[in-house]
């Protein structure tokens, strides 16, 4: 009897977990943008080291609300979805009450520690909040406007991690992020797009996508993907003059060097290659229409992207915080 009691109490808590989708938690890395590009990631004794993680935790907690309130307005169409159907709220193993309280419990939690971390850091909680609450009842059902939403709940985290440290977010790198989001945006819908064209007129769950001409997201995948790799390189030649210092190390070593290789700012071009590498993977996968299933899912697991993301941020590590 208690045996049995456990075990359920243990199923419910992984489809619980499941629900909160940790996996999507990553996308809140992007609260970092702001404090790993200024070059003051280790400065202050940590301090805004600290309280952008504190950050990160907070967003973490909200991101969860929205999925569970999500899942609950979503359930019906859910559950004639391939994939979708398996989710616990449409399974009917959490119900439509116990997912809003849980939803209420993290979103309250979230937004009291995000005031008593910034002022203006709440703010922007409650406008993601605001967004995703829209989103889920009306926006997700309106072409163009629905992508320009996805990509500014990515928008909102790189500001939100701006306003909490208090640090200025350049231009160029700005447009980085907005070109970034919207190509991860209209990918989702290239993704969606893939996997479901092959299912029956019943599995097409995103009316939306009936509004998108397969022609039409794919120009749109090739826009955005294009100003991504502009707009990182217009960056990457203007990013050194905002550096708040100068590495003593880097004189030694330009010193050394050829006229033709000298100058700080194409230490950050040498990633140039590694953007385009990644954002030529990410068509490849969301083109795919056998492994379209979750694009987050397939960042996450593809192993070329992953080594060349990885070979991405470990070159900026050297070039921002030992070079630079």
């Amino acid at each position: 009897m208690i045996y049995t009691y456990i075990m359920r109490i243990t199923e419910y808590g992984y489809h619980l977990f499941r629900t909160l989708r940790p996996r999507q938690w990553l996308k809140n890395a992007a609260i970092m943008v702001p404090l790993f590009f200024s070059g003051l990631m280790f400065d202050q004794q940590n301090k805004l080291l600290w309280n952008t993680i504190y950050a990160i935790i907070i967003f973490c907690f909200i991101s969860s609300s929205i999925y569970l309130f999500n899942d609950v307005i979503d359930r019906e169409n859910d559950r004639k979805h391939p994939f979708k159907k398996f989710r616990a709220i449409a399974l009917g193993v959490i119900s439509v009450k116990q997912a809003i309280i849980f939803s209420s419990i993290l979103a309250f939690s979230g937004l009291i520690a995000a005031l008593f971390l910034d002022f203006y850091f709440f703010l922007m909680a409650i406008l993601y909040i605001g967004l995703q609450v829209t989103y889920s009842y009306k926006l997700k059902h309106i072409a163009i406007v629905d992508v320009f939403a996805i990509a500014s709940g990515f928008v909102i985290r790189a500001y939100a991690g701006g306003f909490v440290i208090n640090l200025h977010m350049m231009g160029w790198l700005s447009l980085c992020v907005i070109s970034g989001a919207m190509l991860i945006a209209v990918g989702k819908r290239r993704a969606e797009l893939s996997i479901l064209t092959d299912q029956s007129p019943a599995h097409s769950t995103r009316s939306v996508l009936q509004k998108y001409p397969i022609e039409v997201l794919n120009s749109y995948v090739n826009m955005f993907a294009t100003m991504t790799i502009i707009f990182w390189s217009v960056y990457t030649y203007t990013f050194y003059d905002a550096l708040p210092s100068k590495s003593p190390i880097s004189s030694q070593i330009i010193s050394a060097l050829p006229q033709t290789l000298a100058g700080h700012n194409k230490y950050m071009m040498a990633t140039i290659p590694i953007v385009i590498y990644g954002v030529m993977r990410y068509l490849k996968i969301i083109y795919d229409g056998s492994k379209a299933e979750s694009p987050e899912r397939i960042i996450l697991t593809d192993k070329p992207l992953i080594l060349s993301l990885m070979a991405y941020v470990f070159l900026l590590v050297i070039i921002m915080y030992i070079l630079a």
